[in-house]
């Protein structure tokens, strides 16, 4: 577990085969990232019964419906500036969040840095913090009560156990919360294994695997670039797109509420096996000033309609 590369071996539940770690180490390095603080302080609301009874109820009675759960990959990072912070003191993990998208909330992962150690625990540990992206939230709040509200996590023979702490659960989709732990883990651990939750060490309910994707991921989400990354001349953008999605739009976001368009493209969409596909996009910088853009994907759900909602990711990034 302490190896970074069985972290992101080809039977990840959430980086698909092309992924390789030096890549996902250049994408997520930016000064924003390296001058970020750690949350590791941070604790959450104790609650009472009513959101215990919650959480049991959205983990069932019976095994969950699993499906397909691979995930976006690249072979390669963009320009990126990386930061000065020493690699060896932090990890990458895997790390789901939730944003908003036109048919209710969904989630969107990010590849984020945590203090050394153990991945499985940086990766619980992160989803119970801010996420790097400002447009996602976690359902796992932050508050100032008395401990994290996922106290730990194992990696078991035939499931991942987490034991839970004090519980500050979003009631408002309690079926995504677990879900969010649950691709997390899976993703940590390499493993697709069910998650178990515990209370004082007893189980409560029964192992949940993952969700099918295309019920709880966004059907578009950005691998490259990372929240805030810096770039000169040109990077390559990658992503996931979800299946049947036949393009792929990108746009270089400025002006007032980064409304206007001063760049724009077609992502290259690998769909080649099943579930999710990669897409890729090289993005051209070299007439744009100095300054801070968004950069922004966006697909439309055609198996809804031939003119179904548009689903979108953006990343805010600095071009020098």
């Amino acid at each position: 577990m302490n190896d970074l590369h069985d972290l992101f071996e080809d039977a990840v539940a959430d980086v698909e085969p092309a992924d390789r770690l030096d890549a996902i180490r250049c994408r997520t390095s930016s000064p924003a990232q390296a001058a970020r603080p750690w949350f590791r302080a941070a604790a959450l609301t104790v609650v009472g019964t009513a959101a215990t009874v919650t959480l049991v109820a959205a983990l069932g009675s019976g095994p969950q419906p699993t499906g397909p759960a691979e995930h976006g990959g690249h072979e390669e990072a963009g320009h990126a500036d990386r930061p000065a912070e020493d690699d060896a003191a932090t990890m990458l993990v895997p790390a789901y969040f939730v944003g908003a998208s036109p048919n209710g909330p969904r989630l969107y992962r990010e590849f984020d840095r945590v203090p050394a150690g153990d991945p499985l625990q940086g990766a619980l540990e992160r989803i119970q913090e801010p996420p790097s992206d400002p447009d996602y939230r976690t359902l796992w709040a932050v508050g100032t009560g008395a401990g994290l509200a996922l106290e730990s996590a194992t990696l078991r023979d035939t499931t991942i156990d987490v034991e839970l702490g004090p519980i500050d659960l979003d009631q408002a989709a309690p079926e995504l919360a677990v879900q969010q732990v649950v691709y997390t883990l899976q993703a940590a651990a390499g493993r697709q294994l069910p998650v178990r939750f515990l209370s004082n060490g007893r189980p409560s309910g029964s192992p949940v695997d993952a969700a099918r994707q295309d019920e709880v991921l966004n059907p578009v989400s950005i691998s490259d670039p990372a929240e805030g990354n810096t770039y000169a001349g040109s990077f390559i953008a990658r992503g996931r797109v979800g299946a049947g999605e036949r393009t792929v739009e990108w746009s270089i976001l400025d002006g007032p509420d980064a409304q206007s368009a001063v760049a724009r493209g077609l992502a290259t969409i690998d769909a080649g096996g099943g579930g999710f596909a990669p897409w890729t996009a090289e993005v051209d910088l070299s007439g744009l000033a100095p300054g801070t853009y968004v950069f922004s994907v966006s697909t439309a759900d055609v198996r809804l309609s031939a003119y179904g909602p548009t689903f979108t990711d953006t990343r805010t990034i600095s071009v020098r």
